[in-house]
């Protein structure tokens, strides 16, 4: 996988330590990165390093982490990464009466834009439009 994208993924291990978190992703984005996310709320917009932050601790009081999380990159071509996150998505309450999605359920991709060797632009898209 990308060095950038891998450090990038690794980083959630922090977590929940936002303050080390924030530092270890702001080493690897640019501080102007623009990201795009959907969830079950629909799209949200950030731009910089401490509204991406914000969301994850927002993402944090819905999902769970999941025993089976994995990650396949399927695109690097030196400046445009994708990877497609597998594994069950957890809710940590039921939303519309649903706690779990099943890896067959869901196409969670996450692409990112690199300049420079840093992120300067993420899109992801956790893929289960039927909950939104």
């Amino acid at each position: 996988m990308n060095p950038v994208i891998s450090t990038f993924f690794q980083n959630y291990g922090l977590l929940p330590d936002f303050d080390a978190f924030r530092e270890a992703q702001s080493q690897l984005m640019s501080p102007d990165v623009h990201v795009e996310s959907r969830d079950h709320r629909g799209w949200q917009v950030l731009d910089g390093v401490d509204a991406y932050v914000e969301s994850v601790r927002e993402w944090a009081r819905s999902y769970d982490n999941s025993d089976d999380r994995g990650f396949k990159q399927v695109l690097d071509d030196g400046t445009d990464v994708e990877v497609k996150v597998t594994g069950t998505i957890v809710f940590r309450k039921p939303i519309a009466g649903v706690s779990r999605i099943a890896d067959s359920d869901h196409d969670w991709r996450e692409h990112f834009v690199l300049r420079d060797g840093r992120i300067a632009s993420a899109r992801m898209d956790i893929g289960i439009e039927k909950l939104a």
